[in-house]
């Protein structure tokens, strides 16, 4: 059994190497642990999205190597870590108090993303992150969460489609279309249930005026 306690990881991309190596030291390496116990100690250190990626396999040695997988692909691809990146200098808060303490805090933070980023082969003093990387995180915080989720299905196979511009406003612009089309649809639908609507509702005012006049006629 593991001499330490296992190292928690809960989803976000940029705990994950620090996570995996820990893990990779303490259980996978080890000759002794039968993947399947492997498999059974990495769920257990796993909550939240990253627990929710790998929940659907049984717990068998065969799907051990499956669920590495799945995680490094999910929450280890260097596109992702260096766009998480990007983006929590985007989120940091402005420093509004000119204190000491609040400007070490602003230091920390941004220091602590550049050189990240720079650890990442993404220097910012040698030009090495470009425009659009850093354009392409603060268009994607500008989406609703559901076309957001689109863009990440259509770049993830494909880590050079994650800063490409002229894909990402195609696929905005393709979207605008779908809803149009959507919307289009749903009026169509609306106009077509309304128009029977009123057909059935005529067809009875003529039924129930014939019955009334035969009732009254002698």
């Amino acid at each position: 059994l593991p001499r330490h306690e296992l190292p928690k990881f809960h989803g976000d991309v940029l705990e994950f190497t620090a996570f995996w190596e820990q893990f990779e030291d303490c259980i996978h390496t080890r000759r002794d642990i039968s993947d399947s116990a492997k498999f059974s100690y990495l769920r257990s250190s796993l909550s939240g999205s990253a627990l929710a990626a790998i929940n659907g396999l049984s717990l068998t040695a065969a799907n051990y190597p499956a669920a590495i997988a799945i995680l490094k692909n999910r929450f280890g691809r260097k596109d992702v870590v260096i766009q998480s990146h990007i983006r929590k200098l985007l989120e940091v808060e402005p420093c509004v108090k000119t204190s000491a303490e609040n400007l070490q805090i602003l230091h920390d933070e941004l220091n602590l993303h550049v050189r990240a980023l720079g650890a990442l082969g993404k220097d910012l003093n040698s030009s090495r992150i470009t425009a659009a990387e850093i354009l392409m995180e603060l268009f994607k915080l500008k989406l609703p969460i559901a076309i957001r989720k689109k863009w990440e299905e259509e770049i993830f196979t494909d880590e050079a489609k994650s800063s490409d511009l002229d894909l990402f406003f195609s696929f905005l612009l393709k979207q605008v279309r779908i809803e149009q089309s959507v919307v289009k649809t749903q009026t169509l639908g609306q106009l077509r249930l309304t128009k029977s609507m009123k057909t059935t509702a005529t067809a009875e005012r003529v039924t129930t005026t014939t019955a009334l006049k035969a009732k009254i006629e002698p």
